[in-house]
């Protein structure tokens, strides 16, 4: 119903009656769904995978080995098209070099704090920011497999959401 922007309506009582009574009939064997490299995806029909554009917003304080990981991973995702904001939180060692070699990359935007703001405060500071109708947060210590924005783009999207958070 949601899909077709149909209302739903719910009662407090049946509002449904059978004009036979049911006949029992028996279910049969349960489907059997076999997995393809570990997924059921294949299963399903109509649901088409779609590319996805994507801002992810990566804010960081030091720890730039766990970053390079975590960008590295993020420039590797599949099937998807991504803005990368990477905010230094003001850490404590020079990353002007750090952040220009990321810059090089076209997809990606750097910004520097002057001061510690937090992860949330740097969030909002790029929300201006930001190209695609979808936005990823990452946290610097944190690597993506390669599909997690396609999965989680297009789930958003066949799901009719509009926001989505863990």
């Amino acid at each position: 119903a949601f899909q077709e922007k149909r209302s739903i309506l719910l009662a407090p009582e049946v509002t449904v009656s059978a004009q036979t009574e049911l006949a029992p009939m028996p279910l049969g064997p349960p489907p059997v769904y076999e997995p393809h490299n570990g997924i059921l995806r294949h299963h399903a029909r109509d649901f088409p995978m779609q590319r996805v554009a994507c801002d992810v917003v990566l804010p960081f304080w030091g720890q730039l080995d766990h970053v390079r990981q975590a960008m590295e991973a993020l420039l590797a995702q599949q099937n998807a098209d991504l803005v990368i904001h990477l905010i230094d939180d003001a850490s404590p060692e020079d990353t002007a070099a750090f952040l220009r070699q990321w810059a090089a990359y076209p997809q990606v935007r750097t910004y520097r704090n002057v001061r510690n703001l937090s992860q949330f405060t740097s969030f909002n500071n790029v929300a201006p920011y930001f190209e695609t109708d979808l936005v990823a947060v990452q946290d610097g210590d944190d690597v993506s497999l390669p599909h997690r924005i396609h999965w989680a783009g297009n789930t958003l999207r066949l799901a009719g959401a509009d926001i989505f958070g863990s």
